[in-house]
C-alpha cells in the first residue's frame, strides 16, 4: 500500500463526509438526499483505507518502509462517529478493539 493510495482514500473520505453535511443542511437537497447511500459511499472508501492503515502498520513493525499517515487518528475518529450516526453502535464496540494502542492514546 503506497502513500498515494492512502492519501487519495483520505481525500475521498473527507469529500464524502463534507458532501453528507452539505447535502443535509438545505431543504432543497434534503428531499433528494439518501442518508443510507451516503453512509454506503463512506464505508466503500473507509474499508480499504482502514485496511491500508493496518498494512502500513504491519510493514512498519517489520522494519519495512511504510507511510504512516498523520491523519490516521482523525480518520479513525470519523469512522467511529459515522458508525454512531449510522445507528451501528454494535459495530463501534467491534471496531474499538482493533485500534492500535498508540491511536487510543493519541491526543488529537
Amino acid at each position: 500500500t503506497s502513500k498515494l493510495y492512502i492519501l487519495v482514500h483520505e481525500i475521498c473520505l473527507r469529500f464524502e463526509i463534507l458532501s453528507m453535511y452539505l447535502l443535509s443542511i438545505s431543504d432543497d437537497t434534503l428531499k433528494k438526499y439518501d442518508e443510507k447511500m451516503a453512509h454506503k459511499a463512506c464505508s466503500q472508501v473507509m474499508e480499504p483505507l482502514l485496511n491500508a492503515y493496518m498494512q502500513a502498520r504491519t510493514r512498519a513493525k517489520l522494519g519495512e518502509q511504510a507511510y504512516l499517515s498523520p491523519a490516521e487518528p482523525s480518520i479513525r475518529r470519523y469512522t467511529l462517529l459515522l458508525l454512531l450516526v449510522g445507528g451501528e453502535e454494535r459495530k463501534v464496540f467491534e471496531h474499538l478493539p482493533t485500534l492500535p494502542a498508540e491511536l487510543l492514546k493519541h491526543p488529537a
